[in-house]
């Protein structure tokens, strides 16, 4: 009898200690699937790689500007220039929302909305000039 008694309560305790482990354990929360929440002043520029060399000097200067890439910089606006056969990530929703009429074109965004959907700009300034619109409002 001592010796079933033992045999049983060897098998039990693994089993008890386990439900122990178990039960101070804490609920985790279900993943639930929600669309990504962006916030700030977003420039994108798509673009056809291949056809750069062809834009006026004017405009392929706004791609390599240092006058720009520092203003973006200052203010917080995230920058990208993407060919339009690689838009992708958060961006791809854009150009899928709002298909471009011509490249190089010019999307802003402010969080999730599309503030702004335009030819790319003939210049710097201009560029700048429609930046600051949007990230200094009046």
């Amino acid at each position: 009898m001592t010796r079933r008694y033992l045999l049983s309560l060897s098998l039990c305790l693994p089993l008890l200690a386990g439900c122990w482990c178990i039960q101070s354990v804490p609920p985790v929360d279900p993943i639930i699937d929600v669309e990504p929440v962006i916030t700030g002043l977003r420039v994108l520029i798509v673009e056809e790689t291949a056809d750069r060399p062809k834009l006026p000097a004017s405009q392929q200067s706004i791609f390599t500007s240092v006058k720009v890439r520092q203003y973006l910089r200052e203010h917080s606006i995230e920058f990208r220039v993407l060919d339009r056969n690689d838009v992708a990530g958060d961006w791809k929703g854009i150009s899928d929302t709002s298909k471009p009429a011509a490249v190089p074109w010019l999307y802003v965004t402010a969080g999730n909305r599309i503030v702004c959907t335009d030819p790319l700009p003939q210049s710097v300034d201009a560029f700048l000039a429609l930046i600051k619109t949007y990230a200094e409002p009046r």
